[in-house]
């Protein structure tokens, strides 16, 4: 099901078995293209790179997708959710509370992911990201992309928390709401704190159902 307010651009392909609700954007440009893109609206001449949605997909309101994702099957996209330019999200991926995820970025099955999330972030299967993942921005060149942070398998950022510049989220680490990390987490270890410094062992995310 597609809302009459959706708008598809270019030759963006979406799946007839997803959901997409009122106000939504599929293929918008990235920001260089905007201009000609608004021109050509009226002569009806978009040319973009195809935007891709999976089956049984489904994008709740005010959702943009930028040009050259890809969106794979059972992917759940909630209000005002904002994914950038040509980049891949997984089957099985839950974009929650507006997230903001830009250029580039690759998200592995089943994650789930809230926040903000900079351009050319990886992020690894069943991680789970609340906080924002940003680019340190020291001695940066304009136009040259810094290197992003990498989040591992089973990874948990939680809350309010920071991730910071080139460092890896090692496999079952836990950052903890509210702390920031600005150098690699082990793998498996519980990191808190601002700065954030190991603190034992991660926690389970979730408990066992009994």
């Amino acid at each position: 099901m597609i809302h009459p307010t959706v708008i598809i651009v270019g030759q963006s392909i979406v799946h007839d078995e997803t959901f997409i609700g009122p106000y939504c954007i599929v293929g918008f440009p990235s920001t260089s293209e905007v201009d000609s893109w608004a021109l050509s609206l009226e002569n009806k001449m978009i040319s973009t790179l195809p935007s891709k949605i999976g089956y049984h997909s489904s994008l709740l309101s005010h959702v943009v997708i930028g040009e050259g994702t890809s969106i794979g099957s059972n992917v759940f996209c909630d209000h005002h959710t904002y994914i950038g330019c040509q980049t891949e999200i997984s089957d099985g991926v839950s974009i929650i509370y507006g997230a903001r995820i830009y250029d580039r970025v690759k998200i592995g099955e089943n994650a789930w992911v809230a926040g903000f999330v900079c351009n050319d972030t990886i992020i690894e299967e069943n991680a789970i990201v609340q906080g924002q993942i940003i680019h340190r921005f020291v001695d940066a060149i304009e136009r040259v992309r810094e290197p992003s942070p990498i989040i591992r398998s089973g990874a948990f950022v939680g809350m309010g928390a920071t991730v910071i510049g080139d460092v890896e989220v090692g496999r079952g680490a836990y950052i903890a709401a509210g702390a920031v990390l600005t150098k690699s987490a082990r793998p498996g270890f519980l990191y808190r704190g601002i700065p954030a410094c190991e603190s034992g062992k991660a926690p389970n995310p979730f408990k066992t159902k009994q």
